[in-house]
């Protein structure tokens, strides 16, 4: 119960410093979805941690089949987020990094907001992140003044 009230506020405390609504959108305007915004995430750490990207390591680490991977691959590709030809090993443009390490910075705060100030096991707070990450950041996005005075508290 009181997780969830300090969650609930954490929420408020963002909605409140946010001057506009808007979700990451890339250079064409599009909004991204979460699921589009989770395979970046994935993508960028991916790409830190490895010299190469495949298919079955991003299938690997969102628990999804491969298939499914290639679909949003291919979704990614045409917005010119990421440079990928099937069968092959795949990039993000210089716009899917920005975006990716959007992501994960916002992942982060949430993650340390967690295990920091709330005192949550760090794999349970990671994974509570991941999924509120995208309710508190998709709808209400914090400007970049205000993720940097949130930062600050972590």
């Amino acid at each position: 119960m009181v997780i969830r009230y300090l969650k609930l506020n954490l929420i408020s405390l963002i909605q409140q410093h946010t001057m506009e609504n808007r979700a990451i959108k890339t250079d064409s305007h599009k909004s991204l979805t979460p699921a589009m915004e989770n395979y970046l995430e994935a993508i960028f750490n991916l790409s830190k941690e490895k010299r190469v990207v495949r298919v079955k390591d991003i299938a690997k680490r969102l628990g999804v089949k491969m298939p499914t991977v290639t679909s949003m691959l291919k979704t990614l590709s045409e917005r010119g987020l990421i440079d990928y030809e099937k069968y092959e090993y795949l990039e993000l443009t210089d716009e899917g990094f920005g975006v990716g390490s959007e992501i994960d910075h916002r992942h982060q705060i949430l993650r340390s907001f967690l295990t920091d100030i709330l005192k949550i096991d760090f794999e349970k707070a990671d994974e509570e992140a991941c999924k509120e990450v995208y309710r508190i950041y998709g709808i209400h996005s914090i400007l970049p003044e205000g993720r940097v005075r949130l930062a600050r508290i972590f």
